[in-house]
């Protein structure tokens, strides 16, 4: 796990939540849209953790800070493994944004969108090993969850980015993309026939 990329979400999100996990005796860290498992670090608190990454006194007194709270188990599912959960496919596309890569996601649902700083901790693993799957929370809202072969490394919240106007936007780009892959098409066809020809009167 790249622990610098963790600390630089919570950074981006002035939000920083210390999770106890007394099941697994560890603990997990969040930056308010996403979870990590702390694995292979002594417990740590927030202070401990400054000075280790070495933020800022400024810093810290711009971030919401909380700490041995109690997972949110109720809400998310922190199990390797569950019946209910669908392996789902990273599709070879990202959308940037304004401030923002979304990275889709293929899921029974149509699709879902992540932030793409959101997966930087996981560059450490092999892209191999990496598996993907859907899951719902009890009101039946859709999140990530990341593994590293049968370990849960990871939960992540969707963008919130599909509304009517995100929709239109894409329809209106597909549109484009069919209207030059008929062109080059054509084009193609165009050069073919007049090689033909060339080829007849010689």
């Amino acid at each position: 796990m790249n622990f610098s990329k963790i600390i630089s979400l919570c950074k981006e999100n002035n939000m920083m939540i210390l999770y106890d996990d007394e099941e697994k005796e560890m603990q997990w860290i969040s930056d308010g849209s996403s979870v990590y498992p702390m694995l292979g670090t002594v417990e740590l608190d927030f202070i401990s953790l400054c000075n280790v990454c070495k933020i800022s006194e400024s810093k810290q007194k711009s971030m919401t800070v909380r700490e041995h709270e109690k997972l949110p188990s109720s809400v998310f599912s922190f199990d390797d493994n569950i019946t209910t959960e669908n392996k789902i496919l990273r599709l070879p596309y990202t959308i940037n944004m304004k401030s923002k890569t979304a990275v889709p996601f293929e899921t029974s649902q149509g699709v879902i969108f992540i932030d793409k700083d959101c997966l930087s901790p996981f560059s450490d693993y092999s892209e191999l090993n990496l598996l993907y799957y859907e899951r719902f929370t009890p009101d039946n809202r859709q999140y990530l969850a990341v593994k590293n072969g049968l370990m849960l490394i990871g939960i992540i919240q969707p963008l919130n980015i599909i509304d009517g106007k995100f929709i239109s936007e894409l329809d209106n780009f597909q549109k484009l993309c069919a209207a030059a892959w008929f062109n080059i098409r054509t084009l193609k066809r165009e050069k073919e026939q007049k090689t033909f020809g060339d080829a007849n009167e010689g």
